[in-house]
């Protein structure tokens, strides 16, 4: 059993990791608007969250803090690198079923992580699936459901095709995959340095995804308006860099099914920022779902268990 400070702590990264994530929606609207494609968005967004990580690791370590990725051992290195791939693919998979299919469908099928962390950690990891937390996740599910499925217009009509669902089915697997090397891999490295060597490594596996492309053209957008160039750096700084290292300290904490599940406030708080900074309206349906999504929340919290599994040559790390 975890003691309850670091089960709040662990917590309330989680949600402000939500929080932070929920930049994302609102704001990669304004960046299409102003002539940015969707990759595009995913370099320049993992570019600027790189180098937000290198000049914040580096005036850490210049304070005398140890440059922990320097000496990562072959395992640890391997994990990392399958950690970026894992977020490269994601963001591909994720950007190309908005393409293909309703957005709102993609995320609803993309959300169904948080019941596939909870499976894995039942047949892996020995978490116990309890009467309280599966009502969490059933209540956490069904809102977001329900706040996404507000957004749909019905003037809009529905976008439905199986490779869309495939696509966001396999951003959905990226995520446990990323969850669960990050409960058990690289423990050693603060997660600043940690997420430093998943985004720069997810920058080159989308850059060589994009040249073999041809889709490469595309990138000197920003550099030429630069209100665009304000939009990425938020969305590279708030909504990946910041959300990333308090993720990574989350699942740290108090495992990666607790924190799937807190994480289905992003498009929640996505909402009420879509509702304030674009003017664009909340539904009652939303109401109800952002309820079911608190309760969720509420009720996560009664649950115990479901830490994350330490051994004794991978101490939990801090920020």
């Amino acid at each position: 059993m975890q003691p309850r400070s670091r089960v709040f702590a662990g917590s309330a990264l989680a949600v402000l990791a939500a929080t932070t994530f929920a930049v994302n929606g609102p704001f990669s609207v304004v960046a299409y608007d102003l002539g940015l494609t969707p990759f595009g968005l995913v370099v320049w967004r993992s570019t600027m969250a790189t180098a937000t990580l290198v000049i914040f690791v580096g005036i850490l370590v210049a304070r005398g803090r140890p440059f922990a990725l320097a000496g990562l051992d072959r395992r640890s290195a391997v994990l990392l690198l399958l950690a970026g791939l894992a977020a490269a693919a994601l963001n591909l998979t994720v950007f190309a079923a908005f393409e293909r299919i309703t957005v709102a469908v993609a995320l609803i099928t993309f959300y169904t992580y948080p019941a596939m962390l909870a499976v894995t950690g039942v047949l892996f990891h020995g978490e116990r699936l309890t009467r309280t937390r599966t009502a969490a996740l059933a209540l956490s599910i069904a809102g977001m459901a329900f706040v996404v499925l507000g957004q749909i217009q019905p003037s809009d009509g529905l976008r439905v095709d199986g490779l869309g669902i495939l696509l966001a089915l396999v951003a959905a697997l990226c995520q446990v995959a990323y969850f669960t090397i990050g409960r058990v891999g690289f423990r050693h490295v603060p997660p600043d340095q940690a997420q430093l060597g998943v985004f720069g490594s997810s920058v080159l596996f989308t850059i060589a995804v994009g040249i073999m492309a041809g889709g490469m053209t595309e990138l000197a957008t920003p550099l030429g308006e630069p209100r665009l160039l304000g939009v990425v750096a938020l969305l590279g700084i708030v909504g990946a860099a910041i959300p990333g290292i308090l993720v990574l300290s989350a699942i740290r904490s108090i495992g990666p099914t607790r924190t799937g599940i807190l994480l289905l406030f992003e498009p929640v708080i996505a909402v009420a920022l879509a509702a304030a900074l674009l003017g664009q309206r909340i539904v009652p349906l939303q109401l109800v779902g952002g309820a079911l999504v608190l309760a969720g929340g509420v009720l996560v919290q009664l649950s115990g268990g479901g830490g994350p599994m330490l051994t004794a040559d991978e101490p939990a790390a801090t920020i």
